[in-house]
Formats: structure tokens, sequence, C-alpha cells
């Protein structure tokens, strides 16, 4: 009876850990997937931001008026700090830096 009794207490607790691990291992891969996510969208628009600088510094040499080209570096310098803030989204070791 008390043998029984062990067993099934037994088989209850493995069946309980066996769930639970199931459980973290789901929670794990999803956080892998979120950062995942995270860092392909801060890579792309840390990438779009780049080709619009490059295409907005080109304007801005192509400008002849002092007015226009004003207007152009501020647009650039809003430009750089997006592409700054993309940057500090991305994870980077410190011999990128």
């Amino acid at each position: 009876m008390f043998r029984a009794i062990t067993i099934a207490v037994l088989a209850v607790a493995l069946l309980g850990t066996g769930i639970f691990a199931y459980q973290e291992h789901q929670e794990k891969e999803a956080l892998a997937i979120s950062h995942e996510n995270n860092y392909q969208r801060a890579f792309h628009q840390l990438s779009y931001h780049m080709d619009q600088l490059e295409d907005e510094l080109g304007a801005s040499l192509a400008t002849n008026g002092s007015s226009h080209f004003t207007g152009s570096l501020a647009e650039v310098w809003r430009i750089s700090s997006l592409a700054h803030n993309e940057m500090g989204e991305l994870p980077l070791d410190d011999s990128c830096k």
C-alpha cells in the first residue's frame, strides 16, 4: 500500500515537473524570438535611416541657397538622431564601440 502511494506521488511529481519544464521552454523560445525581432527591426530601421541620411546629404550638397542648405542640414540632424537612437537598440559588444 505504501509503495503504491509513493509511486503515485512520484508519478504526479514527475508529470508536474515535465509540464513546468515545457512551459519554461516555451517562454524561453518566445523571449528569444522577441529579442531577435527587436534586433531585426532596429537593424532595418538603422539601415533605412542611413540610406535617408545619404540621400539628404547629397541633396544638401546640391542646394545653392543658404536657406535651403540650413533646412537640409536640419533634416540631416533629425535623421542622424533617429539613426543614433536605432544604433542604441542594437546589442553591440565593447569591441564595436
